[in-house]
């Protein structure tokens, strides 16, 4: 099951927020501009994953806000199947789910494996 939302979360996301900021100002003689414009904005990169991660989280739960963010950023392990038996749905709930979310953001439709490859399956 995937990580929740809650005060320990928020405390870890402020506590690396605070080691961002002392880190530059334990550095600052020492970094250029572009290095704390860098550290400053991978920080804010990964929080903003975090925010959309937790935004998805919330809004399909949170064994399907996991499987719906594994998909978009390419990380699906299980194919939407499997993911489906773990959560006691049907197959195509889930597909409809991972449509309408890439539809909402303005994504292009998934497409099969097979189809991105140009492959064709003999079976």
């Amino acid at each position: 099951m995937p990580e929740k939302f809650n005060l320990n979360t928020r405390e870890e996301l402020r506590a690396r927020i605070g080691a961002t900021v002392a880190s530059i100002q334990n550095q600052a003689t020492d970094l250029t501009a572009e290095a704390l414009a860098a550290e400053l904005e991978a920080d804010a990169n990964a929080l903003a994953i975090r925010g959309f991660q937790l935004g998805l989280f919330a809004a399909l739960g949170p064994d399907m806000g996991a499987h719906a963010f594994n998909d978009l950023t390419g990380r699906a392990d299980i194919s939407d199947a499997e993911a489906a038996h773990s959560m006691g749905l049907g197959h195509a709930a889930v597909s409809k789910v991972l449509i309408r979310v890439r539809r909402n953001l303005g994504m292009p439709p998934r497409v099969p494996n097979n189809a991105r490859t140009g492959r064709k399956d003999s079976q």
